[in-house]
């Protein structure tokens, strides 16, 4: 898993699932940028653990 953070989401943090293949297919390095699509079908939501009501 990567944890990313995105500034066109007012810095909202993500949590990317990948597998090992795809981190060497894609050239994924820590640090570097990574340009993603978000699907509606393939978005899951999770509620924050300690999460404010």
């Amino acid at each position: 898993m990567a944890e990313a953070s995105c500034e066109h989401l007012g810095g909202q943090t993500l949590c990317l699932q990948f597998t090992l293949d795809q981190f060497h297919d894609h050239g994924i390095r820590a640090g570097q940028p990574l340009r993603i699509a978000l699907r509606a079908s393939r978005i899951q939501a999770f509620a924050a653990t300690g999460a404010k009501r």
